[in-house]
């Protein structure tokens, strides 16, 4: 094992060639890794967007629900405080 060692970092050019094939092969893995982030990020761009549009028609929807909702309710609270009222009157008071 020493003498392998020993004979390749004893030429340079070996060195050089070494150094050269690691480093591509480091590249083309970064290569693909920042490929797949960067299709990941698209996604979740594209997704961000579909959900903010989708989210305004909903909120509109929503909102309109729920003013159709609390007006309702308060139909129901003025009925049921002339029922109280009159309920008050009919009946006396000891």
């Amino acid at each position: 094992m020493e003498t392998i060692t020993g004979l390749l970092t004893s030429n340079k050019i070996l060195i050089i060639i070494a150094i050269l094939i690691i480093s591509s092969i480091i590249y083309y893995m970064l290569k693909g890794v920042f490929k797949i982030i960067l299709i990941i990020v698209i996604a979740l761009l594209l997704y961000s967007l579909y959900m903010n549009y989708n989210e305004k028609e909903h909120f509109d929807s929503l909102q309109q629900h729920l003013d159709s909702t609390i007006k309702d309710l308060n139909e129901k609270k003025d009925k049921t405080n002339r029922i109280v009222d009159f309920i008050d009157k009919i009946i006396p008071k000891s």
